[in-house]
């Protein structure tokens, strides 16, 4: 890889060190036109905030942000340039952070007019954000305004990082900071060395492993002070990865030591006053025992469990002793090695989900082969049977899935 060019110096360099972010929120917001290729330009506290000449620059922004669909985060409203933008795709809901409160003031005021809902919430991002749900947003656009020096390059990953448990798996975010990226392009004459050098490292520790960039054309006025000289701007990426679908096993294919199993059954016997019942799908029976502390879909708790009901149990451990695997195709009967004694346990770390099509499995459950266990009746006090502390669970970290 060839050396880079000589560094240029470009971009913003007159932010202020001692400026506060509880002073921006009441600071008075200077919208007003230019006739210099501008055209409408937003001026707080003296800085260059945003300008128009960048409305198809932030329209590439928000069609990532919103390619997902659903709720919507933007952070930063300025002139409304990716606001309208994201208005324009098919969301659910679109939320808006924004710390000063003339901008929230036009902000509300072109809400009016918009086809989806939008919600403001007025305040600095760093205190919003807590408020917001995990597990709630489907895409995010970040591109408020560097409110001092210090933070001039960084401030988009200390966000980044907080506000990734608030997104959904699967869900995209994107981000704008004109004011860096106008300064460090002068120093990478490569995007390439640009986004490895000064974006990746940040975006690795802000918990992303899937990320990636493109660049956008823009024609940037002479006369723009943070981004002037410039061709082309940064398209960040970053994706929360999505959930894994869940892979259900036949009871009959389950193993002894067996870990993160997922199968669907129905109740066929409880044990009275202990947290130990008999459960079985179409292949098989097994005794299956779980914690008080296991997690549960909805308001449901194990202890309201009655023979019959259907549940999904999640994140299991099987247990016991003994050798089992189905007869060969061909043969009639089943093949057992050794004396079978097999149980599932759930701990702290399993779950059991009461709702079959929330789990993404609606169809009617099939009649429980009863004449496959893999449990040795309770009455069997053998050497081979588990232990009477089998029927306590205790809570183990279970292993990565493979």
């Amino acid at each position: 890889m060839g050396a880079e060019t000589k560094a240029v110096e470009t971009g913003y360099h007159n932010l202020n060190a001692d400026s506060k972010h509880e002073d921006w929120q009441a600071t008075k917001a200077d919208f007003h036109v230019e006739e210099d290729g501008r055209g409408e330009v937003l001026n707080i506290d003296g800085h260059p905030v945003m300008e128009q000449w960048e409305q198809p620059y932030m329209a590439a922004l928000a069609k990532i942000a919103t390619s997902k669909g659903g709720r919507v985060l933007e952070v930063g409203f300025g002139l409304g340039l990716s606001a309208t933008a994201i208005q324009q795709y098919d969301i659910e809901e679109h939320v808006i952070i924004e710390a000063n409160s003339d901008v929230v003031k036009r902000g509300e005021e072109w809400a009016k007019d918009q086809p989806h809902k939008v919600v403001f919430k007025e305040g600095l991002w760093q205190d919003v954000v807590d408020s917001l749900p995990e597990n709630y947003l489907d895409g995010v656009l970040y591109d408020p305004y560097p409110l001092n020096s210090a933070e001039q390059h960084i401030h988009q990953f200390d966000f980044i990082k907080k506000i990734y448990a608030k997104m959904k798996p699967g869900s995209i975010l994107t981000y704008c900071n004109l004011t860096s990226i106008g300064v460090l392009k002068g120093q990478h004459a490569k995007w390439e060395n640009l986004w490895k050098q000064t974006q990746v490292p940040h975006i690795i520790r802000c918990g992303f492993q899937k990320f990636s960039f493109s660049t956008f054309k823009i024609t940037a006025p002479d006369t723009c002070e943070y981004y002037a000289g410039h061709t082309e701007a940064l398209l960040p990426k970053l994706e929360r990865p999505a959930l894994r679908k869940a892979r259900y096993l036949p009871l009959e294919k389950i193993r002894r030591g067996y870990k993160n199993v997922n199968v669907r059954v129905k109740v066929t016997e409880l044990v009275p006053d202990k947290r130990i019942a008999f459960v079985g799908d179409d292949t098989a029976t097994i005794k299956f025992s779980w914690s008080s502390e296991v997690a549960t879909s909805k308001a449901e708790k194990p202890a309201s469990l009655k023979v019959g009901d259907e549940l999904i149990i999640r994140n299991a451990t099987c247990k016991g002793s003994g050798k089992y695997r189905p007869a060969k195709k061909g043969k009639e009967g089943e093949e057992k090695k050794g004396d079978v004694n097999l149980s599932l346990i759930c701990d702290r770390w399993g779950k059991l989900d009461f709702d079959l099509e929330r789990a993404g499995i609606p169809e009617a459950f099939g009649d429980v082969k009863m004449d496959n266990p893999l449990t040795k009746p309770r009455e069997d006090k053998s050497k081979d049977s588990p232990d009477d502390d089998d029927d306590e669970v205790k809570d183990e970290e279970p292993e990565d899935d493979e």
